[in-house]
């Protein structure tokens, strides 16, 4: 995962109305994970981060706001 990540000003149109066009702010943001593999690589565990400053992002003018995401993940190889 890239540990951070940088969006200049962007201009999003979409085909409906005025209302789904515009620029978004810019912004960056800080990521990260960490993981560790378990009994000879049998099993894989990890957590990912997004985000993690907590910043209101917005990719688009008629996007959700993204906030910090956290995930947890294992992995099972058999």
């Amino acid at each position: 995962m890239c540990p951070v990540t940088y969006q200049g000003e962007a201009y999003w149109q979409d085909v409906l109305d005025a209302r789904y066009a515009g620029t978004t702010d810019a912004f960056t943001m800080l990521n990260g994970s960490f993981g560790a593999k378990w009994m000879g690589g049998k099993f894989i565990t990890s957590v990912k981060g997004a985000n993690l400053a907590n910043q209101e992002v917005m990719q688009h003018v008629f996007g959700d706001v993204m906030k910090r995401s956290i995930v947890g993940e294992v992995k099972v190889v058999f």
